[in-house]
């Protein structure tokens, strides 16, 4: 990892616990699979960034990634990661 940044490979082994993806809540709240805290949009952005995978290397992997998607990795409160899809219409 540099630069806050990891390769799409790594990205399951830093995810652990029942889901490597946070829960979304139906009101666009992100849950911890760990501790089952909810982050709001707000919240999410004032956890710490762990790592971002970019759209380009995602589509090297998924076809018919979107351009203006990736992976945020963010620490929830509890020291659990939690992986997020974004957006450019989902970010402050």
């Amino acid at each position: 990892m540099t630069n806050g940044r990891a390769s799409v490979g790594n990205a399951a082994q830093l995810c652990s616990g029942p889901s490597a993806e946070g829960a979304v809540i139906a009101d666009r709240q992100i849950a911890c699979t760990m501790c089952g805290a909810r982050h709001s949009e707000a919240a999410w952005g004032d956890l710490v960034l762990s790592q971002r995978i970019d759209a380009e290397e995602i589509g090297r992997l998924v076809r018919g990634w979107p351009e203006a998607r990736w992976i945020e990795v963010r620490a929830c409160h509890c020291g659990h990661l939690i992986a997020a899809r974004r957006s450019a219409a989902a970010s402050p």
